[in-house]
């Protein structure tokens, strides 16, 4: 028996440090499966994602500067086209069906029309040496750096699309002078699911205009206009409808009587809102459970062993 004693003594210390490590590989393992857990959570809210910013308004002005010409062309039946900014005379009327403009690059375009008018006003300008062209059914005009539609849409009163890719500006600074504003509006944003190759997207935020904003698309970016795809619909007896869409922009709105605001994603938004982060945080919750269901087990394992030591 006094042989023994010594191999008991030697074994009983064997298992003792066993368990002790058992314990430093519990704790091991326990923060290991936290930082793994974070790391996952931070990557899946902070990496970036590909946004829709959606603007909708309905205005009284809305202007942009193209930066593509096969999105600028629209009909121009029923109006009367001035050439000089200092005659009050139009240089061409244009009644034929089937007349359309052609804008080039880089045409500052603006469109006012309100509720009740008849007629809705587009002016173009541009530095370079023309801002389109007019065609019509049995010829063209020509353009120069400057020009006014007028555009009476009682001679064909039924909706008109303008279609644009460009930089863009709703509304106008409220002040004396100033006739024309937006007066209702929304801007939205979509956001791509998590997933690198996800098509689904979510509604992140929706923010209201007020009337009065003068609106900017802007770059995320760069300190430029950011480029939208959109239209303005234009309907006899109604101010102008406004719908723009851009991927890479931000919305600052100008508001009267304060020092305005920017529209952006944000991370907390993200947060609340993205379906997809309640199952990848459902993943990470099952991976917490097994990390210690198996720490757990082992534990369990280490006690019968020292059980069966004592014994």
């Amino acid at each position: 028996m006094a042989t023994l004693r010594p191999v008991t003594i030697y074994l009983l210390r064997v298992i003792t440090s066993f368990r002790n490590r058992v314990h430093y590989l519990r704790g091991l393992w326990s923060l290991l499966a936290v930082v793994i857990i974070l790391m996952l959570l931070a990557l899946s809210i902070l990496l970036p994602r590909n946004n829709i910013v959606t603007v909708e308004a309905d205005t009284e002005i809305v202007s942009y500067k193209l930066v593509n010409t096969e999105l600028s062309i629209f009909d121009v039946q029923g109006a009367d086209l001035y050439s000089d900014p200092f005659s009050s005379e139009p240089t061409e009327h244009i009644n034929q069906a089937g007349s359309y403009i052609r804008l080039t690059e880089n045409t500052n375009v603006e469109i006012r029309k309100r509720e009740n008018d008849e007629v809705v006003y587009i002016t173009l300008s541009t530095k370079s040496l023309s801002v389109g062209s007019i065609y019509l059914p049995n010829g063209s005009i020509s353009l120069g750096p400057w020009a006014n539609l007028s555009i009476d849409l009682t001679l064909a009163p039924v909706p008109r699309l303008l279609p644009f890719r460009g930089k863009l500006t709703l509304g106008e600074d409220v002040a004396p002078g100033i006739e024309n504003i937006l007066l209702s509006g929304s801007v939205s944003i979509a956001e791509q699911q998590l997933g690198m190759f996800s098509r689904e997207r979510y509604l992140l935020l929706e923010s209201k205009l007020e009337k009065g904003d003068r609106v900017l698309v802007r770059s995320a970016t760069k300190d430029e206009g950011a480029v939208s795809d959109g239209f303005v619909r234009v309907t006899y007896g109604e101010t102008l409808s406004v719908v723009a869409h851009t991927s890479d922009g931000e919305v600052h709105v100008i508001r009267f009587g304060s020092a305005g605001y920017r529209i952006s994603p944000s991370v907390w938004a993200r947060v609340i809102n993205d379906p997809s982060l309640s199952w990848v945080t459902a993943l990470l919750g099952i991976l917490l459970l097994s990390v210690e269901l198996v720490l757990a087990i082992t534990q369990i394992a280490s006690r019968a062993v020292d059980h069966e030591g004592r014994n």
